[in-house]
């Protein structure tokens, strides 16, 4: 079942598998159903064929693989669960894999669909989302063909609005004494540009939806500054002080982050090492904010020691005192419907997981 004008492309009945269009459900958070967001985030081009799969061939290498990643047996049941899945989507979902989207090229510039409709689900069937240079665009998207990008800052394409601009202003009532947290009493995205010496630049602009607070800053470090932020809002609103849910997407260590953003500024900061990470995730004092049935995902990769450190003994979900209910798994395919990496890839998973 596809639900049109929303980031599901397909979900199963049971609500269990969900075809996900990753960037635009990211702009779609930047609103609420009363007031839909209507800009779209730039993103990488989808892929159009898998990566080219390069598999170790001597045993040493194998091994060492092994060592790196989560048990093989585990792996069997991703696969089996996967290869299920991808064969009741294809049976049932004849629509697109992903949402025309503008999107970043390796020239520094921005790529739009051609004649793009805001709520358009239509994909060609050739995956092509390059259009001509001064190809016509409907009349509801004014875009322009190509626009500069920097690398370090989330940007989106702004679409046309029906209806006259609402003011937006900083909640004033609720504003802390502490400039990094920002919070929007409105009932539409507000827009605001951190300082320096919140640690961006100023060009960066941050997007706050609609009725929703933010902390600009290292929650680690500044973890008491933190959570009097979160106690002064709840005074002043007579909100609650603990969270139903949270959401964690740590920067794990990665090689291969380091080796495809050598240049400084063009990638993402990753922690250095497990221990940093550790660190990071206790600094916050996140099981001080927890309600007595929250909810906490925690993003993960396949090596075998990172899923310790959240689930094992002594780990994160341990500290907290959370236990593991459930466990999502994100497969990441092409523009087609097919795995960047064979499923059975030994070396590069299409796959990660989540803990909840």
């Amino acid at each position: 079942m596809a639900i049109r004008g929303s980031p599901i492309l397909w979900q199963g009945e049971d609500s269990r598998v969900t075809l996900l269009d990753i960037p635009r459900s990211i702009s779609a958070a930047q609103g609420t159903a009363e007031r839909p967001c209507q800009d779209l985030l730039m993103s990488t081009e989808p892929l159009k064929a898998p990566y080219v799969a390069v598999e170790p061939k001597s045993e040493r290498a194998k091994q060492n693989l092994q060592q790196n990643t989560v048990d093989e047996n585990l792996h069997k049941i991703y696969r089996d669960i996967l290869s299920s899945v991808l064969e009741s989507i294809r049976q049932t979902h004849f629509g697109p894999w992903a949402h025309k989207r503008p999107f970043i090229t390796n020239q520094g510039t921005v790529r739009h669909s051609k004649k793009r409709k805001l709520d358009s689900q239509d994909v060609p069937a050739t995956g092509d989302t390059e259009s001509e240079k001064g190809e016509p665009r409907s009349a509801d998207t004014p875009l322009q063909d190509e626009l500069p990008v920097t690398n370090n800052s989330l940007q989106l394409i702004h679409q046309a609005h029906d209806e006259p601009h609402t003011p937006e202003e900083i909640c004033q009532i609720c504003a802390p004494e502490d400039p990094r947290f920002r919070t929007n009493c409105n009932p539409v995205t507000l827009t605001i540009h951190p300082t320096k010496q919140n640690g961006h630049s100023a060009q960066d602009t941050l997007r706050l939806p609609p009725y929703s607070s933010c902390y600009i800053g290292d929650c680690a470090k500044t973890s008491r500054a933190f959570h009097t932020a979160i106690r002064h809002q709840a005074n002043e609103h007579e909100t609650r002080r603990h969270f139903d849910f949270i959401l964690l997407d740590p920067p794990w260590p990665n090689r291969s982050v380091k080796r495809t953003y050598q240049t400084p500024g063009a990638g993402y900061d990753i922690s250095g090492s497990l221990d940093d990470v550790y660190d990071l995730l206790m600094k916050m004092d996140l099981d001080m904010l927890m309600a007595d049935e929250c909810l906490v995902g925690v993003w993960i990769t396949n090596k075998q020691a990172v899923r310790e450190l959240v689930l094992g003994k002594d780990g994160v979900f341990d500290q907290w005192g959370v236990e593991l209910v459930e466990e999502w798994i994100w497969l990441k395919t092409t523009l087609h419907g097919v795995p960047v990496t064979p499923i059975d890839s030994a070396w590069r998973k299409p796959y990660e997981g989540r803990g909840l």
